[in-house]
Protein backbone atom coordinates (compact mmCIF):
# COMPACT_ATOMS: atom_id res chain seq x y z
CA UNK A 1 0.00 0.00 0.00
CA UNK A 2 2.77 2.28 0.96
CA UNK A 3 4.77 1.74 -2.11
CA UNK A 4 1.49 2.27 -4.07
CA UNK A 5 0.77 5.77 -2.67
CA UNK A 6 4.52 6.53 -3.36
CA UNK A 7 4.01 5.65 -7.18
CA UNK A 8 0.78 7.81 -7.29
CA UNK A 9 3.03 10.52 -5.51
CA UNK A 10 5.75 10.66 -7.84
CA UNK A 11 3.85 10.42 -10.97
CA UNK A 12 1.67 13.53 -9.44
CA UNK A 13 4.92 15.40 -8.74
CA UNK A 14 6.08 14.52 -12.71
CA UNK A 15 3.05 15.97 -13.91
CA UNK A 16 3.11 19.16 -12.00
CA UNK A 17 6.86 19.71 -13.02
CA UNK A 18 6.15 19.14 -16.79
CA UNK A 19 2.76 21.49 -16.38
CA UNK A 20 5.06 24.03 -15.16
CA UNK A 21 7.87 23.65 -17.09
CA UNK A 22 5.22 24.07 -20.09
CA UNK A 23 4.06 26.89 -18.74
CA UNK A 24 7.12 28.66 -18.56
CA UNK A 25 8.65 28.15 -21.82
CA UNK A 26 5.51 29.65 -23.08
CA UNK A 27 5.20 32.68 -21.51
CA UNK A 28 4.44 35.48 -23.61
CA UNK A 29 5.39 39.00 -23.28
CA UNK A 30 3.30 42.36 -24.10
CA UNK A 31 5.43 44.76 -26.40
CA UNK A 32 8.86 41.87 -25.81
CA UNK A 33 12.33 43.96 -25.72
CA UNK A 34 15.37 41.97 -26.46
CA UNK A 35 18.39 42.96 -24.66
CA UNK A 36 21.69 41.84 -25.90
CA UNK A 37 24.58 41.20 -23.49
CA UNK A 38 28.42 41.18 -24.32
CA UNK A 39 30.53 40.82 -21.59
CA UNK A 40 28.09 41.62 -19.28
CA UNK A 41 27.60 45.32 -21.16
CA UNK A 42 24.50 46.12 -22.40
CA UNK A 43 25.03 46.48 -26.56
CA UNK A 44 21.44 46.46 -28.42
CA UNK A 45 17.78 46.79 -27.66
CA UNK A 46 15.67 45.35 -30.23
CA UNK A 47 12.23 46.28 -30.21
CA UNK A 48 10.90 42.60 -31.04
CA UNK A 49 6.99 43.86 -31.55
CA UNK A 50 7.98 46.80 -34.41
CA UNK A 51 9.91 43.90 -36.54
CA UNK A 52 8.67 44.08 -40.12
CA UNK A 53 11.60 42.08 -41.96
CA UNK A 54 13.67 39.18 -40.21
CA UNK A 55 17.45 40.33 -39.96
CA UNK A 56 20.48 39.12 -38.29
CA UNK A 57 23.37 40.69 -36.93
CA UNK A 58 27.11 39.47 -35.80
CA UNK A 59 27.80 39.98 -32.04
CA UNK A 60 31.85 39.74 -32.18
CA UNK A 61 34.08 39.67 -29.33
CA UNK A 62 37.58 41.17 -28.52
CA UNK A 63 39.40 37.97 -29.30
CA UNK A 64 37.11 37.54 -32.70
CA UNK A 65 34.78 34.96 -31.09
CA UNK A 66 30.95 35.62 -33.06
CA UNK A 67 27.49 34.71 -32.49
CA UNK A 68 25.38 35.67 -35.24
CA UNK A 69 21.37 36.72 -33.92
CA UNK A 70 18.40 36.27 -35.71
CA UNK A 71 15.91 38.89 -34.83
CA UNK A 72 12.29 38.58 -36.23
CA UNK A 73 8.58 39.87 -35.17
CA UNK A 74 8.52 38.67 -31.73
CA UNK A 75 11.41 36.56 -31.54
CA UNK A 76 15.06 35.93 -31.45
CA UNK A 77 17.47 33.35 -31.67
CA UNK A 78 21.72 32.78 -31.89
CA UNK A 79 21.47 30.63 -35.09
CA UNK A 80 25.12 30.96 -35.28
CA UNK A 81 28.45 31.10 -33.01
CA UNK A 82 32.41 29.90 -32.66
CA UNK A 83 32.05 28.45 -29.70
CA UNK A 84 32.83 24.96 -29.51
CA UNK A 85 29.69 23.59 -27.77
CA UNK A 86 26.58 25.44 -29.26
CA UNK A 87 24.58 25.22 -26.73
CA UNK A 88 23.17 28.82 -27.79
CA UNK A 89 22.47 27.66 -30.94
CA UNK A 90 20.65 25.10 -30.01
CA UNK A 91 18.37 26.94 -27.53
CA UNK A 92 16.35 28.32 -30.62
CA UNK A 93 13.77 31.06 -30.29
CA UNK A 94 12.71 32.84 -27.27
CA UNK A 95 10.06 35.36 -27.29
CA UNK A 96 9.95 36.47 -23.44
CA UNK A 97 9.33 34.31 -20.39
CA UNK A 98 12.56 33.48 -17.72
CA UNK A 99 14.81 31.72 -19.71
CA UNK A 100 17.84 33.23 -21.40
CA UNK A 101 19.94 32.47 -24.46
CA UNK A 102 23.48 32.02 -22.87
CA UNK A 103 26.60 31.41 -24.58
CA UNK A 104 29.26 31.36 -21.93
CA UNK A 105 32.48 30.96 -24.14
CA UNK A 106 31.72 33.76 -25.98
CA UNK A 107 29.87 36.09 -22.94
CA UNK A 108 26.63 36.55 -25.12
CA UNK A 109 23.43 36.85 -23.09
CA UNK A 110 20.17 37.74 -25.00
CA UNK A 111 16.88 38.10 -22.53
CA UNK A 112 13.49 39.29 -23.43
CA UNK A 113 11.52 41.65 -21.40
CA UNK A 114 8.25 43.62 -21.63
CA UNK A 115 9.42 46.87 -22.70
CA UNK A 116 9.01 48.89 -19.12
CA UNK A 117 11.45 46.16 -17.27
CA UNK A 118 13.58 46.53 -20.86
CA UNK A 119 13.72 50.20 -20.52
CA UNK A 120 14.48 49.79 -16.35
CA UNK A 121 17.62 47.36 -17.47
CA UNK A 122 18.86 49.83 -19.87
CA UNK A 123 18.11 52.34 -17.05
CA UNK A 124 20.29 50.39 -14.62
CA UNK A 125 23.09 49.76 -16.61
CA UNK A 126 23.37 53.28 -18.17
CA UNK A 127 23.68 54.30 -14.30
CA UNK A 128 25.96 51.93 -13.53
CA UNK A 129 28.19 52.86 -16.32
CA UNK A 130 28.01 56.69 -15.71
Amino acid sequence: MKRKILYISLIIFVLIMLFAAFAIKNIKTENPMALIYKDGELIKKIDLSSISEPYEFVVTGSEGEENIVHAEKGKVCIISASCPDKICVNRGYISGGSVPIVCLPNEVVIKVEGSDNAANAANAADAAVG
